[in-house]
Parts: structure tokens; C-alpha cells; sequence
């Protein structure tokens, strides 16, 4: 294991990142169900773009099936929204969620991604900053009259 004051130093960045991270991101896909609803209800179609990061260290084949999982998971998250108000749109087609896979290599982020150092590379809370499914846009085709 690790020394007594790196153990203590790891579990605050843990909870560091779950307090600022996990969080203010829970409250961002909260606003977002709030503006598909709105505009669901208006009758719009949206298709919502999606990108989901994978770690370099895995395999194309592995890391194309954990995008798809996270995808899912994103997609189970808005289908259980207030008690699965934006499920029927899934269900009728009015709502999608399109992903694409995208591949972390660390450029422009605090940590790097190295196949030498698998404990960083793969267990840091900077490294679990970037997988992720990150929501890149929202396509909106208005309404039939």
C-alpha cells in the first residue's frame, strides 16, 4: 500500500473530486433534463451528441464497449428523470442519444497517461476526470405543424 501520508493525501482528492466534480456535474445534467423537457413538450425532436472518453491503455474492442456502457448509463440517467418523465420521448423517437468514442491522451490535462505508471494512469482523480461522457450539443428539428 501506500505510505500514511499519501494514503491520507489520495482519500482527500477522492473526496475532492467527488464534492467538486461529481457533483457540480450532477447539477448540470439536472438544468439539461429541465431544457430537452421544456423543449419536448414543445413538440421539438432533439438528438443529443455525445462523446464518451476511454483510456489509451485498453484495447479498441474494450474501450468501444465501456463508451457504449457510459453512453447507456447516460441514457438510463435521463430515462429515470423525474420519475421517467423523458422516457416516452426515448420511446417514441422524439428523443435520441448519439455517441461517439473518443480516445484520453492526457494533452491539456494536469496528468499524463502512462502505460509505466498504471497506478496514475489509471486510479487518480485526474484521470477520473477524464472518463467521462461529455454532452457536446443538442440537435433540434422543430416541431410539425
Amino acid at each position: 500500500g501506500l505510505p500514511a501520508n499519501e494514503t491520507t493525501e489520495a482519500k482527500e482528492q477522492v473526496n475532492s473530486f467527488f464534492e467538486a466534480e461529481v457533483k457540480s456535474n450532477f447539477a448540470r445534467l439536472e438544468r439539461l433534463c429541465n431544457q430537452l423537457d421544456t423543449y419536448l413538450k414543445k413538440g421539438y425532436a432533439l438528438e443529443i451528441l455525445a462523446v464518451g472518453e476511454a483510456s489509451p491503455l485498453a484495447s479498441a474492442d474494450y474501450n468501444n464497449r465501456l463508451v457504449a456502457r457510459r453512453i447507456s448509463s447516460v441514457a438510463n440517467q435521463l430515462k429515470a428523470w423525474n420519475n421517467g418523465e423523458l422516457s416516452q420521448y426515448f420511446d417514441n423517437g422524439q428523443l435520441i442519444l448519439s455517441g461517439q468514442m473518443k480516445i484520453m491522451d492526457g494533452e491539456g490535462e494536469r496528468v499524463q497517461v502512462k502505460l509505466s505508471d498504471r497506478r496514475q494512469s489509471e486510479f487518480s482523480p485526474d484521470v477520473s476526470k477524464m472518463r467521462k461522457v461529455t454532452i457536446e450539443g443538442v440537435k433540434r428539428q422543430k416541431p410539425k405543424v
